[in-house]
């Protein structure tokens, strides 16, 4: 039986990671906030978006996740510093989340994946589509993206 809690907590645990150093993100949190009553930045949401289920009979269901991650990047001096910022913070998400990064290395038939430290059911985690991203034309000092991420659960 799909347990959707354990596989939403699991992925904070992983994002939680870019709270620390090297990283600067202040906030990872489950659910959508607005950038502009976002007071800590960076910060990161998790925000479910679709579950799509799969029933094939005498076999266990399967159910894809589809969640967008929001990344929001504050600047003050100049454009150039909330881009490169964003940048940074969208590469950390992708170290976190690879799997060939330090949560990933399960070796599966899918190959090397990331199935979020071994959660039961889990099959894999992965960044999936394209990351819609504005450069800094919001309110002149905010930088955001919508990373679209896949999680797939047997």
């Amino acid at each position: 039986m799909l347990q959707r809690d354990p596989v939403y907590a699991a992925l904070l645990a992983q994002l939680v990671a870019l709270t620390a150093p090297p990283y600067s993100v202040q906030v990872v949190s489950r659910g959508f906030v607005p950038w502009d009553q976002a007071d800590l930045q960076p910060a990161i949401y998790i925000v479910p978006k679709t579950e799509n289920t799969v029933s094939k009979r005498g076999m266990p269901n399967t159910t894809l996740f589809a969640i967008d991650l929001y990344v929001y990047v504050r600047w003050v001096d100049n454009v150039e510093q909330g881009v490169t910022a964003l940048a940074q913070t969208m590469d950390a998400v992708g170290f976190i989340l690879d799997p060939l990064g330090p949560n990933g290395g399960f070796h599966s038939d899918n190959g090397v994946v990331n199935n979020l430290n071994g959660l039961a059911g889990v099959q894999w985690c992965a960044l999936q589509g394209t990351a819609e991203i504005s450069g800094g034309f919001l309110n002149k000092s905010q930088t955001i993206a919508r990373m679209p991420l896949e999680i797939m659960v047997a």
